[in-house]
């Protein structure tokens, strides 16, 4: 039998403080006072020199800070339950009034950060929260922090409305990549509607390079145009350095970055239909070491209504050299497939380093947001089952002893500690 430990529970901080700045930028340029609290914080992003970047959709702009000094331990594992709860309280609100949007890990300071939208509609603000292992979670004072903002140009007019409460406007940032000095920020322009892939310069300045962008999407059986990208990485294949894109209802689509040109309109190579009915909603490039000692480079999708996918790089290579899809999948899969995972709950993903991957993950049974790490190819946390080996009088078959001694290894790393057996 278990004893189980007390669950790792965020200690609570100061309230967030956002001071009002006055607005001073022109569409696309840099400002160094950026205008108001956040209206939103929809993705984060971690730059050169200790900058952080939170996107703000319904402000139409871009704000980057520097990082705050924390002296966290050694990043193990993360067992943060409730993490919604906790942020909820020092934001002085309740857990369904707000939504932990994505993460970003700094791997050399050991400290995740936390993009939060609190409130809904035009009541809606933004925050930024930091957690380390160890539970301590707080806001940052992002005026303090020698901010510097980009205002987006052709932002959607926020009338738009979308089901279920959403306006276009929501959608203006989807999702933020750094390559090569710049800032890839995937969204929504008011062009048209348009779903576009802007390039920032880093530090801000100067104007984005904004391409339109078009995909066949193999389940709709259509060239598509509005719909935005919902998740998105950078990777090198075959020597090129492509935008690896998935959107809703699930194409998976590849952008070669030298073809995304201010003002053209891209046509995206469609390598796979990986489900309908689905929103993705995070993808990661990292690598991992497997069970016989062999490294890889993998890529990692997550899915709101699917398994999460895990697709070797190799596998992504060919499909960048083979033909893209053309024809109609229906309500099937078609095109590059992937291994699907047992991390079913996560929404956002970061890399902790050689051994972790660590995230934000919708409990089944509770309903909260927690923040966890997984080991690496294994891709589950042992504790979230019950099985044969829990049970009182099991004994490990013949051999199984050094799996025994993993198994504890896993439970008290997630926060349990296995009883001696008799």
């Amino acid at each position: 039998m278990l004893h189980l430990l007390p669950r790792t529970r965020p200690s609570m901080g100061a309230a967030l403080s956002l001071a009002l700045l006055t607005l001073s930028a022109l569409p696309g340029a840099a400002s160094a006072a950026p205008g108001g609290a956040l209206g939103s914080a929809d993705a984060i992003a971690l730059g050169p020199d200790g900058a952080v970047v939170v996107a703000d959709s319904r402000a139409g702009r871009l704000v980057a800070f520097q990082r705050p000094s924390i002296a966290a331990p050694e990043a193990k594992h993360f067992n943060l339950f409730g993490l919604d709860r906790t942020i909820a309280g020092q934001l002085g609100t309740t857990a369904d009034r707000i939504r932990l949007t994505d993460i970003a890990f700094d791997r050399a300071a050991r400290v995740a950060y936390v993009a939060v939208r609190s409130g809904f509609g035009a009541e809606t603000t933004g925050a930024v929260f930091t957690a380390t292992a160890d539970g301590r979670v707080a806001p940052i004072d992002i005026a303090a922090a020698k901010p510097t903002e980009a205002r987006l140009a052709d932002v959607v007019a926020d009338a738009v409305p979308l089901p279920r409460g959403r306006t276009l406007r929501d959608f203006t940032v989807t999702d933020l990549d750094f390559h090569g000095g710049a800032l890839y920020v995937a969204g929504t322009s008011g062009t048209a509607f348009d779903a576009v892939l802007r390039r920032v310069p880093f530090p801000f300045g100067g104007s984005a390079a904004v391409s339109k962008l078009q995909i066949y999407h193999a389940s709709h059986a259509q060239n598509e145009t509005r719909a935005p990208i919902r998740a998105q990485t950078m990777v090198e294949l075959g020597g090129v350095w492509h935008a690896v894109a998935a959107y809703t209802c699930t194409p998976l689509v590849l952008f070669p970055l030298d073809g995304l040109k201010h003002g053209a309109r891209v046509v995206g190579k469609t390598i796979a239909e990986l489900g309908y009915g689905n929103t993705p909603t995070d993808i990661l490039a990292f690598s991992a070491t497997d069970p016989k000692g062999v490294a890889g480079e993998y890529l990692l999708l997550l899915n709101r209504q699917r398994a999460p996918v895990m697709i070797p790089m190799p596998a992504l290579a060919a499909a960048a050299k083979a033909p893209g899809l053309d024809k109609p999948a229906g309500f099937g899969k078609a095109g590059l497939s992937g291994m699907e995972l047992p991390m079913v709950g996560f929404f956002a993903i970061a890399d902790q380093g050689p051994e972790r991957l660590v995230g934000l993950r919708r409990d089944p049974q509770t309903g909260t947001a927690d923040l966890l790490s997984v080991r690496k190819n294994l891709f589950f946390r042992l504790t979230d089952f019950v099985g044969e080996f829990d049970m009182p009088g099991y004994t490990p078959p013949k051999g199984g002893d050094e799996m025994a001694g993993f198994r504890t290894m896993l439970q008290q790393e997630e926060g349990f500690r296995p009883r001696a057996r008799r």
